[in-house]
């Protein structure tokens, strides 16, 4: 506790001693009255060392102290046990076991701080800082440009041709040309990155390159690929949007890829009724972009009331003339089947079939098209075991037998090929 104190009573003695340099803060040149020397030694904290009273109105080119160090700036060296403040700037190799501070002074925005920073817990400069940061929790700084590096975060309000690298944030009100890593969250609500890397958030205005963040990305513009494991939003894509679940954005040049795709301005979305040889009632819901899209699809299976198929794939439509277009798609369903009196899905048996569809879609009216064509389906069954199911055809029907049971060692397994044909209605 004795020890706690004096250093308490020594730190305060060094701020005491800087606020009283009224002199100083009131010049007009902030350069005014400060003195230069070539070296500096503190034993503890000031005045307990070469520059005694007038540390805080000295430059000193190196610097050391065993503890604390304050000064009006240092030009190579500066090394601390524990902190080192400057009222307004630090250049060279600035080290301390704890905080560096440069640039506190009111004044300090006429100056720029640059060369390498290393401490134990926190980088502080209230001016401009170029070079390379290091430390153990976070870096701090009006504007940087450079190579940051910390424990916890970087906090800039603007970072310009700058490197990122945090293990929780990244945080700037505004950044430049920047590369960001961090393992939570990058934010930069009026930023400029080629690169946004997260474990969980990315948020900039515009991105030149890659966003990709494991749970979300929030962007304005984007050129290059926006990847995140559940959502994607954007104002303006030129790329590829992936995620995990959904992307959202008011328009996209180029690729969606996710379970559901929203595109305000140019998107493309499309409801049918149609018709196969094996459902004699199928809904579909396409939704993203002609060039690639999404395919949900509810069937009613032939047999009883509760035999259902639901599906999901991707699709591709290929202008031909002017009022028919080619569509390509491939689909996968799978067998439900319903069970009122335990209200769940019945779930004795695997039952599916994939499916490749080749359609050509002709314009009847404004926005309602007729689209026919063959397909191509496999399908595979599955009976577990003991299953109590009584339905006689293990395969969705109709098809035409090309192998069954090929593998004796799975008897309850089943495999069929056969052509047949789709035919729909949409409204696009």
């Amino acid at each position: 506790m004795k020890t706690q104190f004096l250093l308490a009573s020594l730190m305060m003695l060094s701020v005491i001693s800087f606020g009283q340099d009224e002199t100083i803060q009131k010049e007009a040149d902030p350069t005014e009255g400060l003195r230069n020397v070539t070296f500096q030694f503190t034993l503890i904290a000031p005045p307990i060392g070469t520059n005694g009273i007038y540390f805080a109105n000295t430059v000193n080119d190196v610097s050391i102290n065993t503890f604390v160090g304050v000064g009006a700036a240092v030009n190579y060296l500066e090394v601390a046990g524990f902190l080192n403040v400057n009222r307004f700037y630090s250049k060279g190799l600035q080290l301390s076991g704890y905080i560096n501070a440069n640039g506190i002074d009111q004044r300090a925005g006429e100056f720029s701080s640059s060369g390498l920073q290393g401490s134990g817990f926190i980088n502080y400069n209230g001016n401009h800082f170029s070079g390379f940061q290091g430390t153990g929790f976070a870096n701090i700084n009006k504007s940087f440009e450079g190579f940051q590096g910390a424990g916890f975060a970087n906090i800039n309000g603007y970072a310009e041709k700058s490197v990122q690298v945090a293990g929780f944030a990244n945080l700037n009100k505004n950044a430049l040309k920047s590369w960001q890593g961090a393992g939570f969250a990058n934010i930069s609500p009026k930023g400029d990155a080629y690169v946004q890397l997260a474990g969980f958030m990315n948020m900039c205005e515009e991105i030149n390159g890659v966003q990709g963040a494991g749970f979300m990305n929030i962007a304005g513009d984007v050129k290059g690929v926006q990847a995140a494991g559940f959502m994607n939003i954007a104002r303006n894509v030129e790329g590829v949007m992936a995620a995990g679940f959904i992307n959202i954005c008011d328009s996209l040049d180029g690729i969606p890829l996710g379970f559901i795709n929203i595109i305000k301005n140019n998107g493309y979305y499309s409801f049918e009724v149609a018709s196969t040889e094996w459902a004699p009632v199928q809904l579909n819901y396409r939704m993203g972009k002609e060039e690639f899209y999404n395919i949900y699809s509810l069937s009613k299976l032939t047999g009883s009331w509760g035999r259902i198929a639901m599906g999901f794939g991707l699709g591709h439509i290929r202008p031909l003339t002017a009022k028919m277009k080619l569509n390509i798609e491939l689909v996968h369903h799978n067998e439900f089947l319903i069970q009122p009196t335990l209200f769940s899905i019945y779930n004795e048996r695997y039952n599916s079939v994939t499916q490749l569809k080749v359609g050509i879609k002709q314009n009847l009216f404004k926005n309602i098209y007729l689209n026919v064509g063959p397909t191509l389906n496999y399908g595979n069954s599955h009976e577990w075991a003991g299953s109590s199911y009584t339905y006689t055809g293990k395969i969705i029907e109709p098809y035409w037998k090309v192998n069954s049971n090929t593998f004796t060692a799975y008897p309850d397994w089943s495999y069929r090929f056969w052509v047949g044909f789709h035919a729909g209605i949409s409204i696009n």
